[in-house]
């Protein structure tokens, strides 16, 4: 897989983790509004849970930014090595066998 599809797939990923946590938020919120203070251990590991996602995802997101400032600095150089190894593998694909068979 080409390294930027592999810089936004991670995206995605961090990206869908950020909004499932807001959804995480969104519903403790109605929750701990709802139970009260008769549920308040379960509220509070559920708002430390959310939070963690949250950070993770941001973690994730920040970590893939900078891979994505890596590769755009080192693109040139990156694509000129992905081609010569394309180039490579789709000749060793067409180039006949030892027994002179086509592969």
């Amino acid at each position: 897989m080409h390294i930027r599809q592999r810089i936004r797939d991670r995206a995605v990923h961090f990206g869908v983790g950020l909004v499932v946590a807001a959804v995480g938020v969104v519903v403790t919120g109605f929750l701990s509004a709802w139970v009260g203070p008769a549920g308040s251990m379960l509220i509070t590991v559920a708002w430390w849970f959310c939070g963690l996602l949250a950070a993770v995802a941001l973690l994730g997101l920040t970590v893939t930014a900078g891979w994505y400032v890596w590769y755009r600095r080192r693109r040139p150089s990156l694509d000129a090595a992905g081609a010569e190894a394309y180039g490579e593998r789709r000749a060793r694909l067409h180039r006949p066998r030892d027994d002179g068979a086509p592969r």
